[in-house]
Parts: C-alpha cells; structure tokens; sequence
C-alpha cells in the first residue's frame, strides 16, 4: 500500500511541471506579441498535428496540459481529441522495455497517430462553426479572471498557484486510482482484458479510460505477457489519456461537454481496436 501511494506522489509531481508550463503558456497568450504565434500552434488549421505530435511524448502531463488548453477555450475539442488517441503514456516504454517486437511497436505509434489526425481534423470541421474559442484580454489571467499587476504575479505566482491547486487534485485522483487497482490486483485486471477475444477491444478501451498512468502500463503489460492482442492493445492506448481526463472533469461546470469527450474517446478506440482486429484476421 505504500508503494501504491509513493507511486500516486511521484506521478503527481512528474505532471507537475507541465501544469506549470501550460499556465506559464496561457499567460503569455494574453501578450500581443507572441499571442498570435502561440494561438496559431494551438488553435491553428494545423493544431490536431500538433496535438497528436505532442501525444508522442511519453508522459501524463502533455493530457493534463491540452485538457486545460481545452477547458480555457484555447483549442478545440478536435485538437483534443487528436492528443488523447496519439497519446500512450508509458504505455510505449514499458512496449519497449518488455521485449515487444519492434514492427507492433512501429505500428501502434503509426496507426495511433494517423487515426488521431483524421480524428482531429474531421471533428474540427465538423465543429467549426459551434465552437468559439476564447478571446482574451491583454494583462488577464485566463484561469481566474483577475487583473494581473506585476510581471512576478503574472508569469510566476499566478502560474504555480494555479498549478498548485491542480497537483493536489491529480494527486488526490491518483490516490483514489492507485488503491482501487491495488485491492482489485494487476493480475485480475489483466486477466479481465483476456476473458473474451471478441470483446477486447472494448474491455481495453474501459480499462484505458481509468485516469491513471498506472492504466496505460497494464495495457502494455498484458500485450507483452501474451494477455491482450494487438487490437486491445490500440485501443486501449488509444482510450487512454492518462490524468487528462480527471483534468477534463475537475470543472464541473461542463459535465455535458465533458462527457460528450470521455464517450467520444472511448467509441473512436474501440472502433479502431475493431478495425484492427478485422485487418489482421484477414
């Protein structure tokens, strides 16, 4: 059990630093100069490229950071999306470092990361015209709406404290997550994901969507112990963002938009998982 909250701890802080860099970011949107630049990569016609780019990086954090994006009006729910199919968390790393071949390795990143871009990109156009992103006022901060007076307030204070009050909820998610999947056991998990070959995908992608990073190592554990096949394992690494989607819900303001994300999510994964599976039956 302590390891279990140790665990909880490490992965809050190492997604501490990216809550930091994400606000540190949004402050600087609200300046004229560099506004237009960083709005371009983020909100751009390009940004799902750039989000499923940013998938790549093998780390909770990069979730966390485009859910705030996203809960600030800052992209798209298309770019979004684009970000938590592309991303796998650890998921590639314990991949590597388990001995899985080098082609299911290659082809979960490419098929992951295509199926992110036509994802990003058609619900962008899809939604073009229904979503406004915001329009922010020089010298506000975009998460509380104050008027910011000093320079050490805007790109110092109100960045950490904000990304403070988001720490302690990751870790508090963590915690939750982590004793849940400890009295449960790995292995019960793991043998879940392989009861019924038929229904992998599906259960993968259920799996894929604890916000844990915890989540997407058992995903990969279970393909390179023979436990889950090639399917289950794209879809549940494509149903897992990690601590994004804790990030998503902690405003309960938008539980609509929100859910409409988490459903979203998971039916794209499971689609692909499925459609991967009738490739290599073929």
């Amino acid at each position: 059990m302590l390891d279990t909250l140790l665990d909880a701890l490490i992965d809050a802080l190492k997604i501490f630093p990216f809550l930091f860099l994400i606000y540190l970011i949004m402050e600087i949107i609200e300046l004229k100069s560099p506004a237009a630049k960083i709005r371009k990569v983020f909100s751009g016609r390009l940004s799902p490229l750039a989000g499923g780019i940013a998938g790549f990086i093998p780390e909770c954090g990069v979730s966390a950071m485009y859910a705030k994006l996203y809960e600030n009006r800052i992209i798209t729910a298309g770019t979004l999306l684009a970000t938590f199919i592309a991303a796998s968390d650890e998921g590639i790393i314990i991949l590597i470092t388990d001995g899985a071949s080098a082609l299911s390795i290659i082809l979960t990143v490419l098929i992951k990361f295509s199926f992110a871009l036509i994802v990003g990109f058609t619900l962008n156009a899809i939604l073009k015209k229904r979503e406004v992103l915001a329009d922010i006022g020089e010298g506000v901060c975009i998460e509380c709406k104050e008027k910011q007076e000093t320079k050490l307030d805007k790109f110092f204070l109100h960045p950490l404290f904000h990304s403070f009050i988001v720490f302690l909820y990751v870790l508090a998610v963590n915690v939750v997550f982590g004793v849940i999947i400890y009295f449960i056991g790995e292995e019960k998990i793991s043998s879940f994901l392989s009861s019924n070959f038929y229904l992998e995908p599906a259960v993968a992608g259920l799996v894929g969507l604890i916000p844990n990073c915890a989540s997407s190592v058992l995903i990969a554990k279970s393909f390179t112990g023979g436990m889950l096949s090639l399917a289950g394992l794209i879809s549940g690494l494509s149903a897992n963002a990690g601590i994004g989607i804790a990030v998503l819900f902690k405003n309960g303001k938008n539980v609509k938009r929100n859910l409409f994300i988490l459903l979203t999510l998971y039916l794209l994964s499971v689609l692909l998982g499925y459609i991967v599976a009738i490739f290599l039956s073929l």
